[in-house]
């Protein structure tokens, strides 16, 4: 994220590593998202040829773009919620809530290495895969588009299809950091939730103990605090999480509309076409997956915190202490969530919603197609 000039900090004027975002938004811009979106414009009225150009770069271009700019101009109040998960990680208070933190950063590292090597043999694939087009359809650029020059004479072909693959490297950079960023910071509150729920079922509930009072303090101020560091991951990236949520909603339905043209194709690279098509699906459905996954969790844990507070003795209690504990239970009946331009939570009923959706609209696409051809 630092290579790429997207690492939450608070922006400065005069300082030049404030600007070397503009590097990967200038190459992600000027090399893919206006060529093919002109090209676009070409095309239209071919729908092999729109279904290619949204698929194999425009949508996906077009998302990393925007989450370049929410996540760069959300660098300070990122950098707020970096700060909570450092003063979180110190306050740990046993080593069961140490080694939960250390499980779950952990689970983030294997998600973002994961998530990243899947990308970049997307990319090593798809560049594979127009090499061998060659022997085919002779000299083809990467990412079918438009520039104002030759682009199949040389050194230009050769230049071109360097930037493209550069610029489709800053596009994977961004789509999967950017991603992996947010779902780490989710899961760090899943894991503070899991403390807290911890605390509240060990609280030693006897009348009129003074570290009741204490601990119920304790507990009261780290869950407005958790509820305070939600509300920053959501007023901050809803509207990146509704981009997402249609973006991968167009992606995956054409995207398997592809596939399905390459598996009635006759050429002799028709293997590398579907390995293609299986990791690029494969990557779609894991980055809008994780999002409803960490969604879900966060619904869960939130809501536990009632059925925690209900399995402590607080029949050993007085009513007025008791009470404390409602105020509690009260407060966790609206579980936290994220959402999607606050329209809708994240969860795996979303998920399963979105897939319903995009194969429907690839129902409507492979008619439209059998009766072109007809």
């Amino acid at each position: 994220m630092k290579i790429l000039g997207i690492w939450p900090k608070e922006r400065k004027i005069n300082e030049t590593s404030s600007y070397l975002v503009l590097l990967p938004l200038s190459m992600m811009l000027l090399i893919i998202n206006i060529p093919q979106t002109i090209d676009l414009y070409n095309v239209w009225g071919d729908i092999d040829l729109i279904v290619e150009n949204l698929s194999l770069g425009n949508v996906t271009v077009l998302i990393a773009v925007l989450k370049t700019a929410i996540f760069w101009f959300s660098g300070e109040s990122i950098s707020v919620l970096l700060s909570d998960m450092e003063v979180d990680r110190q306050e740990t208070n046993t080593e069961e809530e140490a080694r939960r933190m250390m499980r779950i950063a952990k689970i983030c590292r294997r998600i973002s290495i994961g998530c990243t090597l899947t990308y970049y043999v997307i990319i090593i694939l798809f560049v594979i895969l127009h090499l061998l087009l060659i022997r085919y359809i002779g000299r083809i650029l990467i990412i079918r588009s438009y520039f104002p020059y030759n682009v199949q004479s040389a050194p230009n072909y050769e230049l071109t299809i360097f930037a493209q693959t550069l610029a489709a490297w800053c596009v994977g950079g961004v789509y999967t950091s950017v991603d992996t960023f947010v779902a780490t910071l989710v899961f760090h509150v899943c894991g503070q939730l899991k403390n807290l729920k911890q605390r509240l079922r060990d609280l030693r509930c006897e009348k009129d103990n003074e570290e009741f009072y204490v601990k119920i303090a304790q507990i009261v101020k780290k869950h407005d605090s958790l509820n305070r560091f939600v509300n920053t991951i959501e007023n901050n990236f809803n509207e990146m999480l509704l981009l997402q949520m249609v973006g991968c909603t167009v992606q995956l339905c054409v995207t398997c509309f592809l596939a399905l043209l390459a598996l009635g194709g006759n050429n002799g690279i028709i293997l590398v076409q579907i390995t293609f098509f299986a990791f690029y699906i494969a990557y779609i459905l894991l980055q809008i997956y994780l999002y409803c996954y960490i969604g879900e969790e966060l619904i869960s844990e939130s809501i536990g915190i009632m059925d925690a507070a209900y399995e402590c003795k607080w029949y050993h209690l007085s009513p007025n202490e008791a009470r404390l504990l409602m105020i509690i239970m009260i407060r966790a009946k609206v579980p936290l969530s994220i959402t999607a331009g606050k329209f809708c939570s994240f969860s795996h009923k979303l998920f399963c919603n979105i897939l319903r959706t995009s194969m429907s609209y690839l129902s409507v696409l492979h008619a439209m197609n059998i009766g072109n051809t007809e």
